[in-house]
């Protein structure tokens, strides 16, 4: 119990993480990814992006119009954020975790996957892979350390609104796409 929540926050490390089983390690790493609840010093993606995303998959399967939890709606809006935070963040873990591999083939994908998240989700634990990058590999998580405290919807809304209006003049018809 404890160890689950010292993955989300604070980093705190009782026992040898590398001498664990993969399949804990790779449940750590999900723990690390989904993060502290907002308004927190934890990083990760956040309790509540994960919840609004569930609660998302449930409303789609009971056919519901609304997304609702508490007799309260979720907003659209923040339907749209949890999305986009989700995927920026499933993104940078997956990019990460292929150049750290590539900058450093002796690690495991596990071991890099591990050490990608803890950056990214600011926990600051190790497998015992960190101390043994190469210069290169150090540098991208480095990367991956800044990005992850600044926050990553942050960064990308910074880039991707330069130059563009918030609600453009027109609006286009809705198109009809078939998914699933």
């Amino acid at each position: 119990l404890f160890q689950s929540v010292t993955l989300r926050t604070a980093g705190f490390n009782t026992i040898d993480l590398a001498a664990m089983r993969e399949n804990s390690i790779f449940f750590m790493i999900i723990l690390m990814f989904i993060g502290a609840s907002p308004a927190s010093t934890g990083g990760g993606v956040k309790t509540t992006t994960i919840a609004t995303l569930i609660l998302t998959v449930k409303s789609f399967i009971l056919e519901k119009q609304d997304i609702e939890v508490c007799e309260r709606r979720i907003s659209e809006t923040t339907v749209k954020k949890s999305l986009g935070i989700f995927l920026i963040g499933t993104a940078l873990f997956l990019i990460g975790t292929i150049i750290i591999s590539i900058t450093d083939p002796g690690f495991s994908l596990l071991e890099v996957g591990f050490e990608v998240v803890s950056a990214i989700a600011t926990v600051g634990l190790s497998i015992g892979g960190s101390p043994n990058l190469s210069v290169l590999g150090k540098i991208f998580i480095m990367l991956f350390m800044f990005m992850g405290r600044v926050g990553s919807l942050t960064i990308f809304m910074a880039l991707a609104s330069r130059g563009t209006k918030k609600n453009p003049p027109i609006r286009y018809p809705e198109g009809k796409i078939i998914v699933g």
